[in-house]
């Protein structure tokens, strides 16, 4: 389980900090028209302390709508051993909340999401913000990894350069 950080700064604050970047590798995701990539498409933010506090989403339905998956800690053990992660109940809450069914007992915490305008991806990229805050305890000060298809995989997000 991540430790859950002490620089708070708040929800708004967080999603506002890094909002840019995720939007920018979806709105190069959704962009990309290769009918052969069209439902092959994911992006995946990751607390790098704890890789199992991760979330992500993937283009379904020719890029009309987005998987998302937050993380439930049935992948962390091989098939057939026993679960060693159970995230607690107010993480659940936080992810059902936003509106992941969480009372899967096999694989990840999931969602659709719509993605039929490009204006959508600011919806998605702040569900997957919203998530690691809330359900991951992800803060300012913690390093999450941005990987997935249409570029490279960054370490650290960026936060956001101001405007003016």
């Amino acid at each position: 389980m991540p430790a859950w950080s002490t620089d708070d700064g708040g929800l708004e604050n967080f999603v506002a900090t890094y909002r840019c970047a995720v939007v920018a590798r979806l709105e190069g995701l959704y962009s990309n028209a290769d009918p052969a990539l069209a439902d092959h498409r994911y992006i995946i933010l990751a607390r790098q302390d704890d890789p199992q506090s991760y979330v992500q989403c993937l283009f379904v339905d020719r890029a009309s709508r987005m998987l998302c998956e937050a993380s439930s800690g049935f992948y962390f053990n091989k098939p057939n051993e026993p679960r060693t992660i159970d995230w607690p109940a107010a993480a659940k809450r936080e992810l059902a909340s936003l509106g992941f069914d969480t009372s899967q007992q096999e694989g990840n915490f999931q969602q659709l999401v719509p993605t039929t305008r490009v204006d959508d991806l600011g919806a998605v990229a702040a569900l997957l913000l919203k998530s690691l805050y809330s359900g991951y305890g992800a803060r300012l000060d913690t390093a999450i990894e941005l990987s997935g298809t249409g570029g490279p995989k960054l370490a650290k997000l960026a936060p956001c350069q101001p405007i003016g």
